[in-house]
């Protein structure tokens, strides 16, 4: 089993890269949002009990992907210090089960981060779309720099479709 876990800030264009990667691989898309909009149901956004069931939903579908074989695409935001532990946990599960990690980081400019955040597209899943809201939670959490402990594959969307990022990263990692 093989997982391209897709990281950057809020706006990146994560799942939009995902989606595209879907296309020429046939890997499934289980999006972020897909555990927090179910969690969020039942807990309070961001509380410790909140990422604790989004954690645990989490482990439940890589263990279906393990069993079955099933190659996933994962998104998510990686804040520096405060998601290593998850980080770490995600790779000692995936050594465990015989499968592959491969990490991909997006990042772009400033001005294309804020004209993507505020896009009608991230309605849908109640995305942060606010300009305000980025500033803060940039400030609060560094969402911009690469996961120290792991090998990435990093790519400037700035000014690259989400279709030629998705074929880069097949490329690189011979998906």
């Amino acid at each position: 089993m093989k997982l391209v876990f897709i990281y950057g800030p809020p706006g990146v264009g994560k799942l939009t890269v995902a989606k595209e990667l879907s296309k020429i691989t046939n890997f499934k898309v289980f999006h972020n949002h897909m555990t927090n909009d179910f969690v969020v149901n039942f807990e309070t956004f961001g509380t410790k009990r909140f990422w604790k069931y989004v954690g645990k939903i989490k482990e439940v579908i890589y263990h279906m992907a393990f069993e079955n074989n099933t190659n996933l695409i994962t998104t998510g935001c990686y804040a520096k210090g405060h998601d290593d532990k998850s980080i770490k946990r995600k790779i000692k599960l995936f050594k465990k089960n015989k499968s592959q990690i491969y990490f991909v980081r997006l990042y772009c400019d400033k001005p294309q981060l804020e004209n993507r955040v505020i896009a009608e597209s991230r309605k849908e899943h109640g995305k942060l779309r606010d300009l305000k809201e980025l500033k803060k939670v940039l400030k609060k959490y560094d969402f911009l720099a690469p996961i120290p402990f792991v090998k990435s594959l990093e790519i400037n969307n700035s000014n690259i479709s989400a279709k030629n990022v998705a074929k880069m990263i097949k490329k690189h990692y011979k998906l």
